[in-house]
């Protein structure tokens, strides 16, 4: 049902407007996220937007497999 709005950019258009936020009217230095190991489209969308892997995947309070990543907003 919904797989009709997949690859259309609008992850990457949401992406771009919330680092476009945070540069430009927030105090923050750095964007910090967790995603699930398993989804991979999201991963590859956040190291396409300049976020790299910041710490070895950790457990959320589901037991899900978490890998944090972060961008500096310089």
């Amino acid at each position: 049902m919904l797989e009709k709005y997949w690859h259309n950019g609008i992850g990457t258009l949401l992406v771009d407007e919330a680092l476009y936020w945070a540069k430009n009217y927030s105090s923050l230095s750095t964007i910090w996220l967790d995603v699930l190991t398993d989804n991979e489209p999201a991963i590859h969308l956040y190291e396409k937007m300049g976020f790299t892997t910041k710490k070895a995947p950790i457990k959320d309070d589901q037991g899900r497999s978490l890998k944090r990543m972060a961008r500096k907003l310089s």
